[in-house]
């Protein structure tokens, strides 16, 4: 019952990354588009200062991933071990 509790919660980690790694890249892209066709100086800076923000953003949440999917294996082998 354990294993499928920690199955569930690793599939809604997995689909709030998949939507994570989709939508920031759109919104990269949507405030360079922006950045291109903005006239004022101040948008620019806008624009710049959100992109840098997003990547950040983005450049953390993906080492996060990386370190959820090696604590999803370590709770995969504590639950075998339960099980057994």
């Amino acid at each position: 019952m354990e294993s499928v509790k920690i199955a569930t919660e690793w599939a809604k980690e997995e689909i709030f990354s998949s939507v994570v790694f989709m939508i920031i890249p759109l919104l990269i892209a949507c405030f360079a588009l922006l950045m291109v066709f903005a006239k004022q100086h101040l948008w620019h800076a806008i624009c710049i200062s959100t992109i840098t923000m997003i990547a950040v953003i983005l450049l953390i949440d993906s080492n996060a991933s990386f370190r959820m999917k090696a604590y999803h294996q370590k709770l995969l082998s504590v639950a075998e071990l339960f099980e057994q």
